[in-house]
């Protein structure tokens, strides 16, 4: 047992010196070796001063990235693949490696990040969701940086954007009743939109009641000095319900639904929201409501009137409003029930998003309270 230890202790005085004579000769450090020893091999090395990787060893992609055929980025892509572990068999010049992959073998820049982006995706100037929004396609994109939890900053044709990945299902639906509107309130989009919302919600109302708690054409359209007077729609929902009126902003809808039925749900007015906003809160259970214009074309010239106060109202008299309960991000769509014609409708957000901005991105989403959300699971757990 002596010789045995003394043995192996000579042995081990023979390899240390050995390695500090390769690193004397070859400018490799006693790190380096210690590291090959290890894994139970002599690697080659190709370094700089933040990147190292042996032949023969494991390699970590935390990016998903191309596997090309050669070691240039204008050679044939063979695949796109998610983040892995992948096995160096060579490398190149740079940052190429050469290695065995979940999908064969091929060339990696380990150098290039990039993300791929398998939906419609807001994007914004900051990572707090600041500046103006643009709504990306699904793609690759080159990660310029990695900021908080989900946030990236991708290279693209608007400039740098921050996006926000997240794991949202890609398509979703909520069960929604139809009404029609057209049989009776044919002005009323916004209250049926509203009681479709509200149902939603697991709240029980009609349409027929829901009109009732929203104040109508307290203001008569008329003529005062040449001028057009007329109700305030942040006030009210201006004209009649029955046919010929104009609208009721996301505030007045807000206060009838609080006002009865603060109780069960709860809804905001979350004007300016985007198409990321909208896809997050119907995939938590809550539907928002949009105002827009069905044609999707601009009004050239609005319709303007002044309220009693001598507020100047610039109206598209054509807006809509619809409850969106359900959305699809790989086609970029919205779903939603039409209440003219109580018809399910699909339409790429883009088309929508031209007169929802025109009209000033209004939106109110409403959600059912937390307290009555519990006590609906105790129910179904019963």
């Amino acid at each position: 047992m002596e010789r045995m230890y003394r043995f192996l202790l000579g042995l081990s005085k023979t390899l240390m010196f050995i390695v500090a004579s390769f690193s004397l000769v070859f400018g490799f450090t006693t790190e380096t070796f210690k590291n090959s020893i290890d894994i139970g091999f002599i690697a080659e090395k190709n370094a700089t001063e933040d990147y190292s990787v042996y032949i023969n060893s494991d390699y970590a992609l935390s990016y998903e990235f191309f596997m090309y055929e050669q070691d240039s980025l204008s050679s044939e892509k063979l695949a796109y693949q998610k983040p892995q572990t992948v096995r160096v068999l060579d490398v190149g010049e740079g940052k190429w490696i050469y290695a065995e992959t979940r999908m064969g073998k091929g060339w990696i820049n380990a150098d290039s990040k990039d993300i791929y982006i398998e939906h419609f995706i807001n994007s914004y100037k900051s990572a707090r969701k600041s500046g103006e929004e643009v709504l990306l396609p699904p793609g690759v994109y080159p990660v310029v940086t990695h900021g908080e939890g989900d946030w990236y900053l991708t290279s693209t044709e608007y400039g740098d954007r921050w996006v926000e990945l997240s794991s949202l299902p890609l398509s979703l639906e909520l069960e929604a009743p139809a009404y029609d509107q057209l049989d009776g309130y044919k002005s009323a989009c916004e209250s049926f939109a509203a009681t479709i919302a509200l149902n939603v919600c697991g709240v029980d109302v009609e349409p027929a009641e829901f009109v009732t708690y929203v104040p109508q054409n307290r203001t008569k359209r008329h003529t005062s000095n040449g001028k057009l007077i007329w109700g305030d729609p942040s006030e009210e929902f201006v004209g009649s319900m029955n046919g010929g009126g104009y609208s009721a902003y996301p505030v007045v809808i807000e206060k009838a639904v609080n006002d009865n039925f603060g109780n069960y749900v709860d809804a905001e007015d979350i004007t300016g929201a985007g198409f990321g906003d909208i896809v997050r809160h119907v995939s938590a259970g809550e539907p928002v409501l949009i105002w827009f214009h069905p044609s999707g074309k601009e009004v050239s010239t609005p319709y303007v009137w002044e309220t009693p106060a001598g507020k100047v109202i610039n109206a598209d008299y054509g807006t809509h409003t619809v409850a969106i309960t359900g959305y699809n991000l790989s086609k970029g769509t919205v779903v939603f029930n039409d209440s003219l014609g109580a018809v399910r409708r699909e339409l790429e957000w883009s088309f929508i998003e031209k007169t929802y901005s025109y009209t000033g991105s209004k939106a109110l989403v409403i959600r059912k309270l937390e307290a009555v959300q519990d006590k609906t699971l105790e129910a179904n757990n019963r």
